[in-house]
């Protein structure tokens, strides 16, 4: 009888073991294939793309708003794109700021941010506004052209350990800035080309371009672009005020009631649906997140509201002491001025943007309430994410509160799901 319960109990002890390596093997199972799903949605086209711009020209600012690749914040970003490299008349790659990104091995710096944070993307832009349509224009206009620079983008690519390449041509087909008619065309070949040979390396490709229906019937080639882009970048900002002889916000989430038609269609709500309607798909459409301010000055100080007048003289405003550039401020210039009373805050509730005036100064621009309201409008409608112009404007510093707050606003609100793989 005692043998008999002696067997009993070890075959209950084997059956245990049996059963609880079972568990083990079934948790381990589901781990590896919810991690699994986790990277999945991370890189998927519906994660909320956190696309992170880096200027390299914020590394000359003044101390202390000096911004350097040891101050970006990659764990609140999915994709980092560092800005700009150029190309020459033969089409070759080349570097607008030999000084940063070769001597001071800005191009090693950047991608080295990998080993820190391995899910990130590092992207590399081509163009900006500087670089004139022209030269744009006679790169894409024959075979043996648009061969030459892909041949160099895929050289730089395999170089500097690049995970992509992002097109910031302004505009293709604007003959206001060198572009002409046939660019339409042209763009999309290049881009088709570009997408067959990134494609053998499983490279991204992107594109800035504007929410403008004018620019974009001229210049854009919905159909193919829609097929061979991976993100569109749209920027949604800077879209008022340019040439207005009154003030406004330049990033507006929805219209005005008493819009004209002046501004008809220049809001992130309708480029946006312009965009969707032509037939791109909303996860590629990512939006574009301005984190400075558009400035301009008063023709009349205690006249400072919405659609107040523009000073005819001087139009744009005063450049910042940090930024020094007339008509712009950075983020942590505009909150530091709230934080002295220097600014006085407004709120247009129809366009979900503030404000700001000081003596004859004006300034539209975002801070946590109104980029809340455009992620949550991302998330609803279903599109790709937020494309910040640039880290270094935001206040990374934390002189008015919490660091990399308007980034940190982004991620919180945007990337609910994903949030423990960037922490």
């Amino acid at each position: 009888m005692k043998i008999m319960k002696k067997l009993a109990y070890l075959s209950f002890c084997a059956f245990a073991g049996l059963l609880l390596v079972f568990v083990l093997i079934i948790c381990a199972f589901v781990y590896f294939i919810s991690d699994k799903e986790a990277d999945i949605k991370l890189n998927s086209q519906v994660s909320g793309k956190i696309v992170c711009y880096f200027g390299t020209w914020s590394t000359y600012r003044p101390s202390p708003w000096t911004y350097t690749i040891d101050n970006i914040p990659g764990n609140l970003c999915t994709h980092l794109i560092y800005t700009f490299v150029g190309f020459n008349e033969t089409f070759q790659l080349k570097y607008l700021d030999n000084q940063f990104d070769i001597v001071r091995e800005g191009f090693k710096k950047f991608v080295a941010l990998r080993a820190k944070w391995p899910r990130l993307k590092f992207i590399i832009a081509v163009g900006g506004w500087s670089v004139g349509g022209a030269l744009f224009s006679n790169m894409v206009k024959d075979r043996e052209s648009r061969k030459a620079f892909i041949t160099s983008v895929d050289t730089f690519l395999t170089r500097y350990k690049f995970d992509g390449l992002d097109l910031d041509w302004q505009y293709p087909g604007s003959t206001e800035h060198q572009g002409n008619y046939k660019d339409k065309e042209n763009f999309a070949k290049l881009i088709k080309e570009l997408r067959t040979e990134f494609d053998k390396h499983n490279y991204i490709l992107s594109s800035t371009v504007p929410i403008t229906s004018s620019r974009i019937q001229d210049g854009y080639k919905i159909a193919e672009l829609a097929r061979d882009l991976d993100h569109f970048h749209v920027l949604t900002y800077n879209l008022r005020g340019v040439r207005s002889p009154f003030v406004d916000v330049h990033s507006p989430l929805f219209p005005r009631s008493t819009d004209g038609e002046e501004v008809f269609g220049l809001n992130v709500r309708d480029g946006l649906q312009y965009w969707a309607s032509l037939g791109v798909p909303k996860y590629k459409l990512v939006v574009g997140i301005p984190f400075f301010g558009k400035t301009f000055t008063l023709e009349c100080e205690e006249n400072n509201g919405i659609k107040a007048p523009i000073n005819k003289t001087y139009h744009t405003g005063r450049p910042g002491e940090s930024t020094r550039e007339a008509g712009i401020l950075a983020y942590y210039e505009i909150c530091q001025g709230l934080l002295l009373n220097k600014w006085t805050r407004e709120w247009d509730d129809e366009t979900k943007v503030p404000y700001a005036y000081y003596k004859d100064q004006w300034v539209g621009y975002e801070d946590e309430e109104s980029i809340r309201f455009k992620m949550e409008f991302i998330r609803k409608e279903g599109y790709g994410g937020a494309m910040i112009w640039t880290l270094d404007l935001d206040d990374f510093r934390g002189e008015c509160g919490e660091n990399n707050i308007l980034l940190r606003t982004i991620h919180k609100h945007l990337r609910v799901n994903t949030l423990k793989f960037f922490t």
